[in-house]
């Protein structure tokens, strides 16, 4: 019996001891890797904010009318190119991120950017021609690539900067040459500064953050420790339904590593925090040796224990269990209390096994959810075998070989439902949304619903061989609606493509992605189906020049009202277009604003002190064109409060006057600066130098602009020769007034006639 007693204890003293070591080593590993979370989260987030605003700044300029000819055209008056580069300038200053910028003409074999006046053909920069004949080869696609320029490309006193040059180009020939491109050059001292800041905080452990691209070649280095290349292969053999944070133990020359790391959703690239592994299980050893010298004395001390303890207790404990088998085999006497025990122990097992049951089912519900997310942003190709397995395995109930659709839910004001709910009350208004969700389309198909988070579910229905397309929308509508009235949430729907099966699942989910962008056009609540987006087209992509001049006019005078009314103007022709075009035009929009507030800066004493990248970043956030609108409201107000809160004074008479004579006498060829002074009696100098400071321009502009404006609406009216029309408006130098339009408009008067005039009828 003491045997018995003295194993039992030795046996129960090691199971406790293993059980603590586990759990210390699990307690170090999850308390690193959430301190590795939020750092790779945080580099993610910088790395995707450089991708976006690099991205959209080469659209933005490939898509202006003014970028075509520099890549396109044999020759550039150099007028012309002097005016094109100061466009740059402006693009490249206005966003800090940017380093340069460059604009290639495939036709020459030269580029120009945002440092110089002249074409560069073998400039300091050469390596952007290996880099342009390198992409000239492979399939098209905006990427940012790693490189040094040297040092005369910046004019700045290191021998060269650190850059992530992006490429959007169109056209490239049989040959394999790029015929012409936009060239973003950004800044990689952005990401460096995050990348070193979060290392500096491991400083005490002796970690490492680096990036690396997914050929294995190393992007950036915060301790400058490692090779150019990086050895991916340990890190992917993983499961492609794992968590999207993995943790590994690799060897790094002849160090032991744990390594946890990520991948961008968005780049190629990998975000890898290494720490060595002795460092790690440095305390874990020292708890281990502990361990093992307490659990020696505890069995040399059970077993002492047991043995004397036994001994004494061994002829109690017979007689007890022979008077309890004595009893229970007495049929007459079964003690009341004996049975109590039994029913309460009876009940605590029974309540146990549901319980136990309960955890269950909401690990098997997280392990489902935790699958068809990994399955949807999975960036790899997926295999059925693979797919079959996984849905055996979390035991969805979807069919991988019949055909489906993905159905996308999008919150709308998201923002206020953050700040209306607690993160607690918001997961269970999630939880609520998605149970509505699957008890409407359940009855009618076999549909797997996932909580992707944020501000995003998906649905995965089954089709059978007849696609009921009004009985989903109908379905949808009525959640949105239960949606809207009980929980005061309301959401968007997408409805994706049919796909045959599942292969192409992590496909469809970022076409049904790309599809819901068109809520910025269509509005809160939407139901977005491919056919309504199909209407759309990109042929209002080009801002109406004669609308955002009148805009700029309005907005300049102080009439911010007038100004609104033409933007909602500009947006209701905008609306029938794509959501890429409507971007596009917002965003030149933008920056035609910007040059003219600065334009008024600069020639007066005015100060707006406006953020135009703060206005740019809300833009981009903004969920529809309504918000979008509201935005540019409170701008325009602003501006019209600052210029009208200039008092009238006699300057701003003078100048009133003037531009009322101009406008009178704009046929007159001898209308200039000194006819003009000579008839309010100052002198020209004067006259000239107070009109710049209020208006922003010279007279002999504001004589041009005006005779450009009437010029426009004389083609509108009539159909003479543009000669004749210059004629009709007192324009005596045509070389000089052709040069001036082509400036201001962008186009050359004869282009802009067979343009604009005939798309007009």
């Amino acid at each position: 019996m003491f045997i018995s007693i003295t194993i039992i204890v030795t046996f129960l003293v090691l199971i406790l001891s293993l059980v603590l070591y586990t759990y210390v080593g699990q307690v170090v590993s999850r308390t690193l890797e959430e301190a590795n979370r939020s750092n790779l989260a945080q580099i993610s987030y910088s790395a995707n904010y450089m991708d976006d605003s690099a991205k959209n700044l080469a659209f933005s300029i490939f898509k202006d009318s003014s970028t075509t000819p520099l890549m396109y055209s044999d020759t550039i008056e150099t007028s012309d190119l002097v005016w094109e580069r100061e466009q740059l300038s402006i693009w490249a200053s206005s966003n800090p991120l940017v380093h340069s910028i460059y604009v290639y003409n495939g036709k020459t074999e030269t580029y120009i950017s945002s440092y110089t006046y002249a074409w560069e053909r073998a400039g300091a920069d050469k390596g952007i021609f290996d880099v342009l004949r390198k992409l000239g080869s492979e399939p098209k696609q905006v990427k940012p690539i790693s490189r040094k320029i040297p040092l005369d490309v910046a004019g700045l006193k290191q021998t060269e900067v650190e850059v992530f040059t992006y490429v959007l180009y169109d056209y490239v020939s049989r040959d394999g040459r790029i015929e012409g491109a936009v060239i973003i050059n950004i800044k990689a001292d952005y990401l460096r500064d995050t990348v070193n800041t979060l290392a500096s905080k491991s400083d005490k452990t002796r970690g490492n953050i680096v990036i690396v691209d997914k050929a294995g070649n190393l992007v950036m280095d915060a301790t400058g420790n490692y090779e150019h290349q990086w050895n991916l292969q340990p890190m992917q053999d993983h499961d492609p339904a794992s968590a999207s944070l993995r943790s590994k133990v690799v060897t790094i020359g002849k160090d032991k590593m744990l390594a946890t790391y990520t991948d961008s959703e968005h780049l190629d690239w990998t975000y890898i925090n290494v720490i060595p592994y002795d460092l790690i299980y440095q305390p874990l050893t020292s708890i281990k040796r502990m361990t093992i010298g307490m659990c020696s004395i505890i069995v040399l001390a059970g077993f002492s224990l047991a043995y004397f303890v036994s001994r004494r207790i061994y002829f109690p404990i017979g007689e007890l269990v022979r008077k309890v088998k004595d009893i229970t085999e007495s049929p007459s006497h079964h003690p009341e209390s004996s049975a109590n025990e039994m029913t309460y122990l009876s009940d605590r097992f029974s309540h146990t096994f549901h319980h136990a049951k309960s955890l269950d089912l909401k690990q098997q519900l997280r392990s489902k959810t935790e699958a068809l997310h990994n399955l949807l942003l999975s960036r790899e190709r997926l295999e059925m075998n693979s797919l079959c397995k996984s849905f055996v395995t979390h035991r969805l109930r979807l069919n991988p070989f019949k055909r489906y659709r993905l159905v996308f839910i999008q919150f709308d004001h998201l923002q206020a439902f953050a700040q209306r709910y607690t993160p607690r009350d918001q997961a269970l208004i999630r939880f609520a949304l998605l149970n509505v969700l699957e008890e409407l389309l359940l009855p009618h198909y076999v549909c797997e619903v996932v909580d992707i988070g944020e501000d995003r579910m998906v649905c995965v229905l089954n089709l059978d061989e007849q696609v009921q397309e009004e009985l989903l929308e109908r379905m949808l509508t009525e959640a949105r609606e239960w949606s809207s009235q009980y929980l005061r949430l309301s959401f968007t729907s997408t409805l994706g493509e049919v796909y045959e099966d599942m292969h192409l699942l992590n496909e469809a989910y970022q076409q049904v992605v790309q599809l819901s962008k068109y809520r910025f056009l269509l509005g809160h609540g939407a139901l977005i189906t491919k056919s309504a987006t199909l209407e759309k087209s990109d042929a209002s992509s080009q801002v109406p020049i004669p609308m955002m001049e009148k805009l700029l006019e309005r907005l300049a005078s102080g009439k911010g009202d007038q100004a609104y009314a033409q933007l909602i103007s500009v947006i209701a022709d905008a609306r029938q277009g794509s959501y890429t075009s409507m971007l596009s035009i917002l965003h030149v929009m933008i920056y035609r604003i910007n040059q003219k507030i600065r334009a008024i800066e600069h020639s007066s004493s005015l100060q707006f002190n406006i953020d135009f990248n703060d206005f740019t970043a809300k833009l981009n956030e903004a969920e529809t064109l309504d918000e979008v609108e509201g935005q540019f409201a409170v701008l325009f107000a602003s501006i019209a409060q600052t210029i009208l809160s200039k008092s009238r004074s006699r300057t701003q008479v003078i100048v009133d006057a003037v531009a009322k004579h101009i406008e009178e006498q704009y046929v007159d060829p001898n209308l200039s600066l000194q006819s003009l002074a000579e008839t309010v009696k100052l002198s020209k100098v004067y006259l000239g130098q107070i009109y710049r400071e209020s208006t922003g321009q010279s007279i002999s502009d504001a004589i041009t602009e005006v005779r450009i404006r009437h010029v426009l609406r004389i083609m509108q009216d009539h159909n003479g020769s543009v000669s004749d029309i210059l004629e009709r408006v007192g324009i005596e130098n045509k070389n000089y007034f052709y040069k001036q339009f082509k400036k201001k408009m962008g186009v050359s008067l004869s282009d802009y006639k067979l343009r604009h005039l005939h798309d007009s009828k």
